[in-house]
């Protein structure tokens, strides 16, 4: 067959082709018909979408990056009602666990956001969240709020808020050292919290902590600064503060080894830089701008303790153990 004659079988199916279109198109309903059958294959597509697998092999990716292992019992996504999954494992880099018996998801993952706009808002609940280490114990029921864009490519989040808030929670501290007491540890018993709540922002891998305020009948703290996230998890770097306010009941035997770290009203001020896996601690923390909820505090008059007139302090490590990654 030559070139003439295989031009000559094309136009030939092609004009079959039209003359059959036409003649469909002239049948009673045709337009209907073709509407609703489109509609359907949109339809089918996006109930038999492999949304699960999707998100899996995504949260695959990040491991030996942010987390060591990641392991789901059971995930469910569901486009009309909540998403749920069970037995959710993590394991970071420096060997502790982050554990999560349930998690419920109502927000909007379609193909559109997954593939397409990497947009997502809407709320997750957390049930029976449990963070385990050598030195850190951490239980508590979350629910959260948030807007996340994700980057075209990479998959690490552009933009975004979170506002969260803990339920039921308890933190106990094992052989923390003092950075102002040297070979001094302290231990902290089983805190309880009444209320905690976090407002923070993302930006280019930087998580702003604009405020977390944390009450309970053991301890009254706050936490504000910046945490920028590495391709590596334990590398990613602190700089954050954290005041404990002075009539904790949980720190009160230790006032004097904290001495060096108070402020004019009192509070215990820490604040954090280095990297997740090799904290350092000092007293010259985060810059922020003043905010109502500490102008609206009245300044108390405290008596003067001892070592209160020292300078910075630093340590390699504030909690031993989580690790040894360089930066």
């Amino acid at each position: 067959m030559d070139i003439a004659q295989i031009k000559s079988a094309i136009t030939a199916f092609f004009r079959r082709a039209i003359r059959m279109a036409r003649s469909l198109a002239s049948l009673p309903y045709f337009k209907t018909y073709l509407a609703l059958s489109l509609v359907l294959t949109a339809l089918f597509i996006v109930l038999t979408f492999p949304y699960g697998e999707l998100i899996t092999s995504r949260l695959k990716k990040m491991e030996g990056n942010a987390f060591t292992s990641i392991d789901i019992g059971y995930l469910d996504v569901g486009l009309i009602g909540d998403t749920t999954a069970e037995g959710i494992s993590l394991v970071p880099p420096w060997g502790s666990e982050l554990s999560i018996q349930s998690l419920i998801l109502d927000g909007n993952i379609n193909p559109y956001s997954l593939l397409i706009s990497k947009d997502y808002h809407g709320s997750v609940r957390l049930k029976n969240l449990s963070y385990t280490s050598e030195r850190i114990g951490f239980d508590s029921n979350i629910n959260c709020n948030y807007e996340l864009k994700f980057k075209s490519e990479g998959g690490s989040i552009e933009s975004g808020s979170i506002k969260t808030f803990f339920e039921n929670t308890t933190l106990k501290l094992n052989d923390v050292e003092i950075p102002s007491a040297e070979g001094m540890k302290i231990s902290l018993p089983l805190m309880r919290f009444s209320s905690i709540v976090l407002n923070s922002s993302l930006k280019n891998d930087t998580l702003n902590i604009q405020q977390m305020k944390m009450s309970g009948p053991d301890l009254k703290c706050s936490l504000s600064g910046t945490v920028t996230f590495a391709k590596m998890m334990a590398n990613s770097r602190l700089n954050l503060s954290l005041t404990i306010e002075d009539d904790s009941p949980a720190i009160e035997k230790y006032k004097d080894l904290l001495g060096s770290f108070t402020n004019a009203d009192g509070d215990i001020v820490l604040n954090f830089t280095g990297s997740i896996s090799r904290p350092g601690i000092g007293k010259k923390g985060p810059e922020s701008e003043p905010g109502p909820e500490n102008e609206s505090r009245p300044r108390r008059r405290t008596r003067p303790r001892p070592g209160q007139e020292g300078g910075a302090e630093s340590v390699d490590s504030l909690i031993p153990g989580m690790g040894t990654d360089e930066d």
